[in-house]
């Protein structure tokens, strides 16, 4: 097999994961999150902390961790997070971040 097979293979790949990125901020912007599973919103979260890699998978084990409380995932430290396969530095401290405005903004309605 020549070397073209497998960059074409890798460009496909590449540009079902945009499309699918694409497809969901599309969604999002259109309808909110009324539509959308806490898995899908945790994904495109990651889409701001890993630029090219598939995040469906490593949401889904974000959203499952903690039970499906969006409430103990804000509120878990950056370390922990980062003990859950497939979340690196950038992605715990992203989540860590939205936690402590989320906190911020429910102090300010106080």
């Amino acid at each position: 097999m020549s070397i073209h097979f497998y960059i074409r293979g890798f460009m496909e790949q590449q540009n079902l994961s945009d499309g699918h990125r694409g497809r969901l901020r599309e969604k999002f912007m259109e309808t909110g999150s009324r539509s959308l599973t806490k898995s899908n919103l945790i994904e495109l979260l990651l889409f701001y902390s890993v630029k090219r890699a598939d995040t469906k998978p490593v949401a889904s084990r974000i959203v499952n961790h903690y039970g499906g409380s969006f409430e103990r995932l804000f509120c878990a430290p950056a370390a922990e997070l980062e003990k859950i396969e497939g979340v690196g530095a950038n992605s715990a401290e992203l989540i860590a971040l939205a936690g402590k405005i989320l906190r911020a903004i429910n102090k300010c309605g106080e």
